[in-house]
């Protein structure tokens, strides 16, 4: 009972991913798994960038990309954003980067180096 999926078998997804070869809940469930690898990174680190009442300028935008270049794991704090998860996706697309979630007032953000990544995703869940 062999899915073939990116490499995951039916025994790696949880039981009720199984029935009926449900490729798009096991298609999530491996983002699900790396996100939470992320989090789980990101859970030690402080906030490097602060986006304040000016919101995102392309000053904020050049920081990001800077701090995403040397750290690829970045925390991002908001202050009182109107619409949180619309910045976090509006951080992500200007950056190129990944949205690992949202915690309160904090965005988790993933950009690997292309050449040399420090942070090594497990090859499989």
């Amino acid at each position: 009972n062999i899915i073939n999926f990116w490499n995951v078998t039916s025994s790696d997804c949880p039981y009720w991913l199984v029935g009926n070869y449900n490729l798009l809940g096991v298609y999530f469930w491996i983002i699900f798994f790396f996100t939470q690898v992320l989090r789980g990174l990101a859970h030690p680190l402080k906030p490097i960038i602060f986006v304040g009442e000016g919101g995102l300028s392309e000053a904020l935008m050049r920081a990001l990309d800077e701090a995403l270049a040397s750290h690829e794991l970045v925390k991002v704090r908001l202050r009182q954003p109107p619409d949180k998860k619309a910045a976090a996706v509006a951080l992500a697309e200007g950056s190129g980067s990944t949205v690992c979630g949202v915690v309160g007032h904090t965005v988790v953000l993933y950009r690997p180096r292309p050449e040399d990544p420090t942070i090594s995703l497990p090859t499989r869940p």
